[in-house]
Order: structure tokens, then sequence, then C-alpha cells
């Protein structure tokens, strides 16, 4: 077992960081948990990431563009969806928008990183028979720094559309002196929860349009109730400088490893039009602070 080394460490750190986080907020925002906290989208945020947000999934899946949102939610629920990782075209206005709407609540303060791509994820109500065989299922309780994510991640997810009520997230509380062993990675989900401490459901809502936001050594998980798809945008911010460490170094040798999906928080107004202008703008960054060999990897990535 490998604990991952974070000055938030222990439970009151983290809880005193996601209120620090909750204070910059202007708008209302409901906390149902000391690392949990929700709120309201603006419409017209929510609209353009619904947009956004389906024209990658009609691309990815081959779908024409000009398909109605219902029909490309009726036919993701016979369909395995498959994301196109390089379609930056429609992935950097995603990240643009979800930045932009990020900077106007100030989590850019205290986030010095975000992942990229801004995960679109379709969460099916009816799986697989083999799926529960998966390694890491998200049907499990969870943390997932368990899968080997950074400790000082902070998860963020934003229910858009589809069958929201039947398709949702579970978080859960657990006893504080056992905290910190949701803090390591683990080859797999643990089958049972035995020595992990008790763990009790958190009251909570989950609609559509609410951003919610919470410490990723948090016990969660999926709770899928019946058929339909639920659409949603998933992604972490990192609370420490995400080249900080070099240990992870090798993690980002690794095709698609972990570690390598953290940049730096984009800058508002947000500078890029293309992945190219992003990987540019990372890279002179880096050498500017004698992160050469993050350079070096970072250049491997040019499309």
């Amino acid at each position: 077992m490998i604990v991952n080394s974070s000055p938030y460490a222990s439970f009151e750190e983290r809880k005193q960081w996601v209120a620090e986080m909750v204070a910059r907020i202007t708008r209302k925002v409901r906390v149902p948990h000391p690392l949990l906290a929700e709120v309201k989208l603006l419409e017209e945020e929510v609209a353009d990431l619904q947009s956004l947000a389906l024209s990658f999934i009609a691309y990815s899946s081959s779908i024409p563009a000009a398909t109605s949102a219902s029909e490309i939610l009726r036919r993701l629920e016979t369909s395995q969806f498959k994301p196109k990782r390089n379609a930056h075209h429609l992935l950097i206005p995603l990240e643009r928008r979800v930045s932009q709407m990020l900077h106007l609540m100030d989590f850019h303060q205290s986030s010095p990183g975000l992942e990229y791509p801004i995960n679109v994820r379709v969460v099916h109500g009816k799986l697989s028979d083999d799926y529960d065989k998966k390694s890491y299922p998200t049907t499990t309780v969870h943390s997932d720094i368990w899968a080997g994510e950074p400790a000082d991640t902070l998860q963020m997810i934003i229910p858009l559309m589809g069958n929201v009520q039947s398709n949702i997230c579970q978080w859960y509380e657990t006893d504080t002196e056992c905290f910190e062993l949701y803090l390591s990675n683990l080859s797999n989900y643990p089958s049972t929860l035995a020595g992990l401490g008790e763990v009790r459901a958190i009251p909570h809502t989950f609609e559509v349009g609410t951003l919610y936001f919470f410490d990723s050594a948090l016990p969660h998980q999926t709770i899928r109730k019946e058929g339909g798809v639920r659409l949603s945008l998933d992604f972490r911010l990192r609370r420490l400088f995400p080249y900080a460490d070099p240990k992870w170094v090798p993690r980002m040798r690794r095709e698609r490893g972990a570690y390598d999906r953290y940049y730096l928080f984009p800058p508002e107004p947000y500078p890029y039009s293309s992945f190219e202008q992003k990987l540019d703008h990372e890279i002179e960054i880096l050498e500017k602070l004698g992160f050469v060999e993050f350079a070096a990897l970072r250049r491997r990535e040019y499309p």
C-alpha cells in the first residue's frame, strides 16, 4: 500500500481547505458535509455546457451534429460511449467554458492545476453482468485516491441531463480516525470496507445544473436504480502545483497515466484556440520554472 504525500493529509486540514473554497464563492452554496459542497449554476452556464458536451458525444459516436438531445440520449442507452480523447477542437472550447465558470467562482485562487480533458461521462442505469468484475468499479463505495489519483485533488461533478435521479452519486461520511485510510493507493477497490470505519450516507440532492465539489478522499459510489442514461461532466482540481513532485514523472511516461492529465489552471481570459497553443504555453512556463523533464514529456503530446 502506497500512501500519497500531501500537506492535506488530515481530516481537519482538508475540511479547512474546502471551507476556505466555499467562503470565496459569492453564490449561494449548500454544504451537506465539511468535505462536500454544492452550488447551482446559472442557466446560461448549464445551456452552454450541455451544448458542448452533446457536440463532443455526437462527434465521438459518429452521430449527425443536428441530432436532437433526446435522440442522442436514446441512442446512448443501447451503446457504449467511447470518447475520442484527441478531439481537441471540441475539448478546448469545453475547457474554456468550464474555466471561465470556475474563475467567476474564484476556484483558481487556491487550485493551481486543472484536469484536461474535462471528462464527458455517460452513466448507464443498467450495466452489463460483468461490470463489477472490472478494476475500480464506480458502483463500489470508494475513494478515487485508491485508484491512483493524486491525494491533493478536489473532484467536481456536474449532472447535465438524462435520467439523473436514477443514476446518482452517493457520498458517505466515515469515522475521522479512519479517514487517513482513504488516502492510500490500492491495486483495486476492496471487496469489503471492514477496518475502514463505519460509512454513513450523507443526505443530499442530485440535480441537473448543480456543481458538486468534494475532497477526493471522501467515500462515494454511483448508484444505478434503473435504465436510462445520465450525462455529466466529471473533472478534478489540484490543490498543489501539478509539477511540484518529481516522483510523478515516471507516471507521466505511461500512455494514459493518471498524472499526465493535470495541467496548470488556465488563465482568464482563456487564451487557447487549440491544444497546440495550450501545450506551447504549458511548456514555456515549465521551462522558465526549471521543470525541464516535465517540459520534455509534454513535448511528446503534440498531435
